[in-house]
């Protein structure tokens, strides 16, 4: 699908078409999607990844008719199956209705009746948004079967924008300007039309810098930025100290971005600038009087500062007030500005300080727990090691199905993408936000390096923009610790962990209060969840390969009857017995035999099945365990659970019975909640793991 989305001007509104892209690539990602604007604006909207071409339109040449025909004709190549017009005025009707033919569609978003647009502008009648600009923008869409959700704007992310800036810039400003401890304002006081500038920016940053104790702490020097065009040079005056920056007419748009988004809190009219603070989440103060602050939803973060007694009577701002509104900006005085700013800075102060009293008064703990070592993303909230409050999963399995295993780079590319919608959907589930939040958890080894830096980057970054302390945990940890989700597991106990990249026998006592897990045995060569993957493969079997192996072993029969390994101790080998069926199956097809695939499965089976049983037994009567675990992918397999409820008419030496515990279905696979139980163990057991070798799940495509 190709679409092409038409939005000539200006900055901010430009920002405004952000949510409509997201919108389309999350509904459909392979899309690929154009954008035309004025070259004056395009910075607004430059580096958008889901962004393929961003074409660059003359403005000094909107009236060549040459000039667009060419511009008409180059589109035309593209063939477009949609035309997406959020501009909706006279030239961008023009290039959308040429570009329509039988193969695609013109789709252009609706204004306020003609008749009211009229009446506004005449100040017979003030103004009174029907609805959003964001929300406007997505009328069109419906053509595509995309509609407009108020999703974002019930977690508090209002439009969520976007604004995106080239990293090597971004370095050599904040390097340029000293900008690390954003201990500074930044102030924008031009605005496209007369009557939405606020007149009093020079008194403000003259009473700000007058109170700087109030912002920053004693030792910082507090200063104060000012952007905009040439125009807007010198509306604040420099304080003679340095402490105020112009830099009107001197910085990019992109640059502008730069300072908003390291700033502690931004000062703006309803203009560009206003827009960009809110892509880059700054805080932000805004004054609104003509125009209507309901074309917006703000975000948390965001402040309106208006004069009550000015309603909205205009759409865009006029080059001068009427008499009825001439106190529109001027009634909005420095004093009240300042008290509000300082209000909420009092009020975040306060917030603070009752979430740290929260914190040391609640009896709970919870955990954000982030898994992202192998082709699973997932966020999970735990309580008290016990209560999964949520433990969303998404899986990448049908995406790896055609390479026949996980291919690290794909994988870490869905991560990305997966990682803040599934984070999302966790604390929404959890009905948590992140202040309720304790510690966060995230698996830090073993798995796919890639896989694993997203979730770690995701993680260190939450916790060092919220003063959250993160956890670093390891996978496996969080396997054996699935088992104690739903059980109340008494110790000591023996820890089989089996999975596609593991199988490895643990001994979990405790000694001195602290719970200790010592590594008995591992695989020597392939895990148990990789023979099985293989097998399947061979046989014909979609990745992953252990549920086809489990269904059809019910109907087979362990025809090949497959003598166990002989290892020493509790160590596992498994690639003899893959090597055993794969020369069976080449050599029946060299004679032309038929093979029973379900035979072949039962054969497996059953031997894979009683070399764990056998291990284990010589490990519970050697340690005298009152407990077995089993977890990992493999756990779920349906032999391997029905093998092992046999444990249950063991006797330990006191007398006892042996329990036998599996975690749900759900924890079986690589989850975040797992994640987070082991995290709360670590924490109140002060638990000293000792995992004697670092694993790499050694998860790639094997296809041809």
């Amino acid at each position: 699908m190709k679409i092409l989305i038409i939005r000539f001007s200006s900055f901010g509104d430009v920002v405004l078409t952000t949510p409509v892209i997201r919108a389309i690539k999350e509904k459909y990602p392979e899309a690929v999607i154009d954008f035309i604007v004025y070259n004056t604006f395009s910075e607004a909207i430059s580096l958008n990844p889901k962004i393929r071409n961003l074409m660059i339109f003359d403005k000094r040449k909107s009236k060549d008719r040459n000039y667009i025909k060419d511009i008409i004709n180059k589109l035309k190549i593209e063939n477009y199956d949609y035309v997406i017009d959020l501009h909706s005025k006279f030239l961008s009707r023009i290039i959308g209705k040429s570009l329509e033919n039988k193969n695609n569609q013109y789709c252009r978003y609706k204004k306020r009746k003609w008749w009211k647009t009229i009446l506004v502008k005449a100040k017979l009648i003030t103004y009174n948004a029907d609805c959003t600009i964001v929300e406007s923008y997505f009328t069109p869409l419906k053509k595509l079967g995309i509609s407009f959700s108020d999703k974002n704007i019930k977690n508090g992310l209002g439009d969520n924008l976007e604004f995106y800036i080239d990293k090597k810039m971004e370095e050599e400003f904040i390097q340029k300007y000293d900008l690390k401890n954003g201990s500074y304002f930044v102030l924008a006081p031009g605005a496209s039309k007369f009557t939405k500038k606020w007149p009093y920016y020079d008194e403000l940053a003259k009473k700000i810098l007058q109170n700087e104790s109030k912002f920053v702490k004693n030792n910082e020097k507090l200063r104060i930025f000012v952007i905009g065009g040439k125009e807007d040079a010198n509306v604040v005056k420099a304080d003679g100290d340095g402490r105020v920056i112009d830099l009107c007419g001197k910085i990019s748009f992109k640059e502008s971005g730069i300072l908003l988004k390291y700033a502690k809190a931004a000062i703006v009219n309803d203009s560009g600038p206003f827009h960009i603070a809110r892509a880059v989440k700054a805080k932000t103060f805004v004054f609104f009087g003509p125009t209507d602050p309901k074309l917006f939803s703000f975000e948390k973060n965001t402040f309106l500062l208006n004069n009550p007694n000015c309603p909205p009577h205009s759409l865009y701002g006029d080059d001068k007030f009427p008499k009825k509104y001439a106190d529109c900006m001027t009634g909005i005085s420095v004093e009240t500005v300042f008290e509000k700013i300082i209000k909420e800075y009092d009020d975040q102060k306060l917030k603070k300080k009752m979430k740290n009293k929260k914190k040391k008064e609640r009896k709970t703990m919870k955990i954000i727990a982030f898994e992202t070592s192998c082709d699973e993303t997932s966020v999970a909230v735990v309580e008290d090691g016990k209560k999964i409050l949520s433990n969303i999963i998404s899986t990448q399995i049908d995406i790896h199905k055609e390479f026949g295993g996980v291919v690290p780079e794909i994988a870490s590319r869905h991560h990305i993408e997966n990682i803040l919608p599934v984070f999302t959907e966790a604390l929404e589930k959890a009905n948590c936000q992140l202040s309720d939040i304790d510690y966060i958890a995230v698996t830090n080894t073993p798995g796919l390096i890639g896989s694993l830096l997203v979730g770690l980057m995701f993680a260190k970054s939450l916790s060092y923009a919220n003063n959250i302390p993160l956890l670093p945990v390891n996978h496996i940890n969080g396997h054996i610790f699935s088992s104690f989700i739903d059980n109340d597991v008494k110790l000591p106990a023996i820890s089989l962990v089996v999975s596609g990249g593991h199988t490895n026998l643990y001994y979990i006592y405790e000694e001195n209060g602290k719970i200790i897990t010592d590594l008995l045995g591992e695989t020597l060569d392939d895990a148990v969840g990789e023979t099985y993957d293989k097998i399947a493969r061979i046989l014909g079997l979609e990745y992953p390969g252990g549920p086809h192996i489990d269904r059809l072993s019910v109907n087979g029969e362990d025809i090949l009857k497959i003598k166990k390994p002989k290892v020493d101790g509790y160590n596992f080998s498994f690639s003899g017995i893959k090597t055993f069926i794969t020369n069976y199956v080449n050599n029946q097809k060299m004679k032309g035999n038929a093979i029973s695939k379900e035979d072949i499965a039962k054969s497996l089976q059953e031997i894979i099945v009683n070399v764990l049983y056998d291990k284990i037994l010589m490990a519970v009567k050697e340690k005298d365990v009152k407990t077995i675990l089993v977890a990992g992918g493999v756990s779920a397999n349906r032999r391997l659970r029905e093998k092992f409820s046999e444990f249950k008419n063991i006797q330990t030496n006191e007398g006892n019975q042996v329990e036998v515990h599996f975690p749900k279905i759900e924890y079986c696979t690589d989850n975040a909640a797992m994640i987070g139980v082991a995290a709360y163990y670590d924490l109140k057991n002060n638990s000293q793991i000792k995992l004697e070798k670092q694993y790499d799940v050694d998860a790639i495509s094997t296809k041809n």
